[in-house]
């Protein structure tokens, strides 16, 4: 989950609960709600600069070796 606001998006992703069984990571971007140098309230997995550095990062998690631009 890529969101820009951790009372919702990231508090959504961390609290969610499969009924198929797979695990959500929660991604928050700093171009939105969320500032940076603020403590969000509710912990995301990662903070990233953006959308696109949030899709790179799960991409590198998952494995990807190739080019996202």
């Amino acid at each position: 989950m890529v969101g820009d606001n951790p009372e919702s998006d990231i508090r959504g992703a961390n609290e969610f609960d499969s009924p198929l069984g797979t695990e959500w990571t929660s991604i928050l971007v700093k171009s939105g709600v969320f500032r940076d140098g603020s403590v969000p309230s509710y912990e995301p997995t990662v903070i990233v600069d953006d959308v696109l550095a949030g899709i790179k990062w799960a991409l590198k998690q998952q494995g990807w070796r190739g080019e996202v631009d």
